[in-house]
């Protein structure tokens, strides 16, 4: 089922109408489709004649991939498949549909981490999302059939090209951040501070796993295990960028400084070493640079004031951009932390 250029409404009415023809050939128990609504994009919640509900979802790209190591709909299924044997808590697949580039998998909810940071967050929520990233990367790592399905772009010389561009960003980030503070003095300084943690993070291993992740992608439902979607793209990474990227909320004006700083600190504790927190430190650094490049003043740079680790380069890092922040009119990390 390829996607022609047609309307939103002609799409619309064309995967209804495949929907409900193949989906009582894949589900157990043969049950029709009742009702169907789009609830993310290319993703439709059915209801079905024997009360329960699905989750079909379209892999836009997949017929770019099918029939190679990759394929995004093979893999997707198979590897859902295996990491809920292992005990990972990921949605029941149930069956694809490889003409219509179609996956069916069990519904786990509307109740994302992002929706959970909006609302008051359960103590020890945190700590569970990365208690499951661990056992996937931990499931994946012990499977080395999984290496060989990494998707284009995935590899470990695609990590490596890819980090490097972030030193640049980074470094523009530092630059336009200490333009406001007018602190451009200090730039020198931090910035070969901050080549050397490039480099240091560079050199740590990188573990296979999940190429999407964001905080829309882990489901918490309410009084049950939290649950991870779009497993189907693997590929090489760090932990602690996972970790870091799952449970950092974006642009959301929703999301209080405070309750920021709170994740943050549950996410350090989290981590299962105390090399493992220096390296999500060190990230946390580069995440929030590479934010600034776009905008410094949304970029909460504030909350590296919040210290994940005594790692020695990192404190020296803290201390000259406390300094730095203090010399212009904007308000300083100590106002805004303590404030």
């Amino acid at each position: 089922m390829t996607r022609p250029v047609v309307s939103d409404a002609q799409w619309s009415q064309s995967v209804e109408a495949h929907l409900r023809e193949v989906t009582s050939s894949i589900v157990p128990g043969r049950p029709d489709v009742r009702e169907l609504s789009s609830i993310a994009l290319d993703v439709w919640l059915l209801r079905l004649s024997d009360g329960s509900r699905v989750v079909a979802k379209h892999q836009f790209f997949g017929l770019l991939t099918r029939g190679k190591n990759f394929d995004l709909l093979q893999v997707e299924f198979e590897v859902n498949r295996a990491l809920r044997q292992a005990g990972c808590h990921v949605p029941v697949p149930f069956g694809i549909d490889p003409e219509g580039q179609f996956i069916f998998m069990e519904y786990l909810g509307d109740r994302t981490f992002l929706d959970v940071c909006f609302g008051q967050m359960p103590l020890g929520c945190v700590s569970r999302v990365i208690a499951e990233l661990l056992l996937i990367e931990e499931t994946l790592a012990t499977q080395p059939n999984w290496q060989n399905r990494v998707v284009l772009g995935g590899h470990h010389e695609d990590l490596t090209d890819r980090w490097r561009a972030v030193e640049e960003v980074a470094l523009e980030g530092l630059g336009k951040t200490l333009r406001i503070w007018d602190a451009m003095s200090c730039f020198d300084r931090l910035a070969t501070s901050l080549r050397t943690l490039h480099g240091l993070l560079a050199a740590r291993p990188a573990t296979l796993g999940t190429t999407d992740y964001q905080p829309r992608n882990v489901m918490c439902p309410a009084g049950q295990r939290i649950a991870f979607l779009e497993l189907g793209k693997l590929g090489w990474d760090w932990t602690e960028r996972r970790a870091l990227q799952y449970t950092s909320p974006l642009d959301c004006a929703r999301v209080s400084l405070t309750s920021k700083q709170s994740i943050l600190g549950e996410l350090g504790a989290a981590m299962p070493s105390s090399e493992s927190r220096c390296a999500l430190d060190m990230h946390h650094l580069f995440f929030r640079l590479i934010l600034a490049a776009r905008d410094p003043i949304s970029a909460d740079l504030e909350l590296l004031q919040f210290p994940l680790s005594d790692e020695p380069t990192m404190m020296t890092i803290r201390r000259h951009l406390r300094e730095a922040s203090g010399r212009g009119t904007h308000p300083t990390f100590g106002d805004l932390i303590d404030g």
